[in-house]
């Protein structure tokens, strides 16, 4: 027999009913917040990363110069053109703030991850700046960008017990060059004579005296003769990589040190076989001038002949810089090459 149902049962069932229901309620809003906030997150990433993209792909492209100076004129140029493409995106119907430290400036060789140069100012060593070939940008929204509006308001903060969420985004572009030299002439210059203005970019130096170049065999291994050098010369004036022993890695220099030579000594190589060397690759070693000796390759520039004076024993080179004509497709992990770099920024991150 059913035992009949008082009040006070009916009142106790819906009293549980009434607890199971708020906390479902409360489920229910907490899981709708979240989603909320999750789902705010995710657009303001969105949007911070394509403000960092597009921030990166444009300062890479500002990074050139003919010499020391003009490249690391050009970092500041590459900054101020981050900060405003970034600017010219907005999150939360307020624009995209970056601080100066946001974006960085390095270099990304091949099978290895963008190696941070500088962030904020100049490299401390001067001579990075000829390394540097990638742009790296943090779009970020925290307490610290306030400008694009701070960290963001969590929604229902009492519920999920945080009243703020940061978002971090990272983009790196890159501008690359061959990581092989295929066409390398039998000579070599010095750093400071790109600094010095001798070997501009796209425009005729002044001639250049035996002193001033450095005749090498890209290998320690046999000596740098006259002879040898008519032999080069008059097969072309670069190396073959069928019959000549192949250039090593770059942009590091080969294994070891290559013997240099110039001087009087050369007095009786074929000048005119130089005026060959159109669009070939050169090693450039430091120093003031390409002395007689040993040195090791820092870096590589692709340079022209426009004039030879046999009588006087001099040469006029024209740097060649900007795109190469082996970028047609550039894909990451392609290297550097000082005053080669591709016209076309590439996305890596």
């Amino acid at each position: 027999m059913r035992r009949p149902v008082t009040g006070l049962s009916r009142s106790r069932e819906r009293g549980a009913i009434a607890v199971v229901v708020a906390f479902a309620i409360s489920a229910l809003l907490t899981l709708l917040v979240l989603v909320m906030n999750v789902g705010h997150g995710y657009s303001v990433r969105a949007e911070l990363q394509n403000a960092g993209d597009s921030a990166a792909l444009a300062g890479v492209a500002d990074i050139g110069g003919v010499n020391l100076a003009a490249l690391s004129a050009s970092l500041g140029t590459a900054r101020a053109t981050a900060l405003n493409y970034a600017a010219a995106h907005r999150t939360d119907a307020t624009n995209v703030s970056l601080l100066g430290g946001d974006v960085c400036f390095g270099t990304v060789l091949p099978g290895a991850p963008f190696q941070q140069l500088s962030c904020g100012g100049p490299p401390a060593n001067p001579n990075n700046v000829y390394a540097i070939n990638a742009v790296q940008v943090g779009a970020v929204r925290n307490s610290a960008h306030s400008g694009s509006g701070g960290a963001l308001t969590v929604y229902g903060g009492g519920l999920l017990e945080r009243a703020t969420m940061d978002v971090v985004t990272s983009a790196t572009a890159a501008r690359f060059a061959p990581c092989t030299v295929t066409r390398a002439a039998p000579i070599v210059f010095a750093m400071a004579q790109i600094d010095a203005g001798v070997l501009p970019c796209e425009a005729p130096s002044l001639p250049l005296a035996r002193s001033q170049v450095g005749f090498t065999r890209y290998r320690q291994q046999g000596p740098v003769t006259a002879a040898w050098l008519r032999h080069v010369l008059t097969r072309g004036g670069v190396y073959d990589p069928r019959w000549y022993t192949k250039i090593g890695r770059l942009p590091a220099a080969p294994a070891g040190t290559i013997n240099v030579r110039n001087g009087s000594g050369f007095a009786g190589i074929p000048y005119a076989a130089l005026s060959h060397l159109q669009g070939v690759d050169v090693g450039i070693v430091s120093g003031p001038a390409p002395t007689s000796g040993t040195h090791s390759v820092t870096t590589w520039a692709r340079i022209t002949v426009v004039g030879v004076n046999s009588a006087a024993g001099t040469i006029t080179v024209r740097r060649e810089c900007g795109e190469s004509e082996q970028d047609a497709t550039p894909v990451a992990g392609r290297c550097r090459v000082a005053g080669l770099l591709s016209t076309r920024p590439v996305l890596i991150q």
